[in-house]
């Protein structure tokens, strides 16, 4: 949804800012997407790979007829022990074949 806000700036002046009401990393994974970039959710650092894991354990629980909380509890610590290591170690998601990979030093 757009929403219209005015503003008033020092002078008194009234301006109209527009905004989008969603959540930053949709907005870069849109940006990336419109400037036919790789989202960079996706190819830095593990972010999608540690969601990924721990929705697949909340499901595959859910599926075995485990209880709600444990299950969510359960994804959730798998997604932190998955992140943290690559947080603390700099480890980036693989890229697709013959993709640059840039190296800081």
């Amino acid at each position: 949804m757009v929403r219209s806000r005015g503003s008033t700036s020092e002078w008194g002046s009234r301006r109209r800012s527009f905004s989008v009401r969603s959540p930053p990393s949709a907005r870069g994974t849109l940006r990336d997407v419109l400037i036919r970039e790789i989202p960079t959710v996706l190819s830095s650092g593990l972010y999608a790979i540690p969601a990924l894991a721990g929705a697949l354990v909340v499901v595959g629980a859910d599926e075995l007829g485990v209880a709600e909380v444990p299950a969510a509890i359960t994804g959730a610590l798998t997604c932190f022990v998955i992140r943290m290591p690559g947080v603390h170690f700099d480890i980036d998601a693989p890229g697709p074949p013959g993709s640059p990979r840039t190296v800081d030093a």
